[in-house]
């Protein structure tokens, strides 16, 4: 138990400054968004139908999605090691591989149960705010925001941590950064927005013009069979997380 303490505290000392700048940038904008939400139904005089209600349920799970995504991050720890030279040093440790993976997922869920409970508060805020039932949905997002983070996070590690200098941590960080920006180009036209942001035809976004797909879609996300799969999504994506940073992380035979 103190090796999985030092190395959760390692891990950190390393990220608390990343940690700090989320939280307050997550209590900055959910404010900014609560505000600008309560300003315009004000204006408005309230929702007067579902399908306004449930446009504002997905506008504010734009700020939980936020949150699981910047909380579910590597903080650039991988990157620090590199060039203070701990990575290699790390080896020769009597910390296994395993162990080291372990302790950074601790740290990651334990900050993403604190930006879990803000989010609760978020959706309590909401729902006094605008009368909006938007706690499934929220933590639903959050949930799924983790989950894709911790996937990619997965992927992009199984790259980085090949590396053992700096000079090969910035030509593969290169790649691995390029090949992330064409996955979130392809994102985008699945979704249905151009390169200059226009609305294109057979995409997400056009299809939801359908009162009848965006109530089904809308009863969907707000359901908790939803929140199930997004719990599930993310249990797996911690999963494959620590297979992929353990064998990273394992060291050579001498």
């Amino acid at each position: 138990m103190a090796l999985y303490k030092s190395l959760v505290y390692r891990e950190f000392r390393l990220s608390r400054s990343y940690y700090i700048l989320i939280t307050l940038l997550f209590v900055l904008f959910g404010t900014l968004v609560l505000i600008g939400m309560r300003v315009g139904i004000a204006l408005e005089g309230g929702l007067d139908n579902d399908a306004e209600e449930g446009i504002s349920i997905l506008i504010t799970s734009i700020v939980p999605a936020i949150g699981g995504f910047l909380s579910a991050r590597d903080a650039n720890n991988y990157k620090k090691d590199v060039k203070s030279g701990w990575a290699s040093y790390a080896r020769v440790l009597p910390a296994t591989a395993k162990q080291r993976a372990l302790s950074c997922i601790l740290l990651r869920l334990g900050f993403s149960a604190f930006m879990c409970l803000l989010t609760f508060v978020w959706a309590i805020l909401v729902r006094t705010a605008a009368d909006l039932s938007s706690t499934v949905p929220n933590i639903s997002m959050f949930l799924a925001a983790m989950a894709l983070t911790v996937l990619l996070d997965s992927v992009y590690s199984a790259v980085v941590m090949r590396t053992r200098d700096k000079k090969a941590f910035k030509k593969v960080a290169l790649i691995a950064a390029v090949a992330v920006i064409g996955t979130m180009e392809l994102i985008s036209k699945l979704i249905g927005r151009g390169e200059n942001g226009e609305l294109l035809d057979d995409g997400l976004l056009d299809k939801l013009k359908d009162p009848a797909s965006s109530q089904k879609l809308y009863d969907f996300l707000t359901s908790f069979t939803f929140l199930a799969i997004c719990a599930s999504a993310l249990i797996v994506a911690f999963t494959v997380y620590f297979i992929i940073v353990s064998k990273s992380l394992e060291r050579r035979e001498a």
